[in-house]
């Protein structure tokens, strides 16, 4: 399902119809796509990481992650396309961000960094991701914002799927989750 789903950035967003916007609220459309390319680098990198570490027998799983990394790179392509349209470009990146996401990248530990992202910092973006689609101010970026928030509705379901699993066969291991939140709490 998740490879049927996918979608192409350059023919599957209509370009050609989007408008000129006002220059504030360009800037403003921009800096969000900054921050969400920013994000979307973050979750492309992490899964790509461990890829090499899956036992190639596990072949669904290695498969359905290369699927989510092709997601966030077309979500990074379609982000930066978007900030670029309209003149404005890639904006400003903030040290918190880069903090933030800093503390994702380091996490060794498949379980923890897959609750981390795929969970919290996927669910949290699907949010985000809602709010910016109901706000746009044209319906170019909403159509680019409601494309990723279905595939990033694809890894959260994952990532729910996948701590479901793994506290089912080490119940102790939610003690894992919760130091790992407490650790990232600290970082932010």
């Amino acid at each position: 399902i998740a490879t049927s789903q996918q979608w192409n950035a350059a023919t599957d967003i209509p370009w050609d119809q989007l408008e000129p916007l006002p220059d504030g609220i360009e800037r403003a459309v921009c800096q969000v796509m900054t921050f969400l390319v920013e994000n979307e680098y973050a979750a492309m990198y992490i899964p790509a990481k461990f890829l090499p570490r899956i036992n190639s027998q596990y072949t669904e799983v290695v498969l359905f992650l290369s699927t989510m990394i092709n997601d966030e790179a077309r979500h990074i392509e379609a982000f930066t396309k978007r900030a670029l349209a309209n003149g404005g470009g890639l904006q400003y990146s903030a040290a918190a961000t880069q903090r933030s996401l800093q503390s994702l990248l380091v996490q060794e530990d498949y379980f923890r960094s897959s609750f981390l992202l795929h969970v919290l910092g996927e669910g949290t973006f699907l949010e985000l991701l809602a709010f910016v689609e109901r706000h746009a101010p044209d319906p170019v970026t909403a159509e680019v914002v409601r494309r990723a928030r279905n595939d990033e509705g694809r890894h959260v379901a994952y990532g729910v799927a996948h701590a479901r699993e793994h506290l089912k066969k080490h119940p102790t291991k939610v003690e894992d989750l919760v130091e790992a939140v407490e650790e990232r709490s600290s970082v932010l």
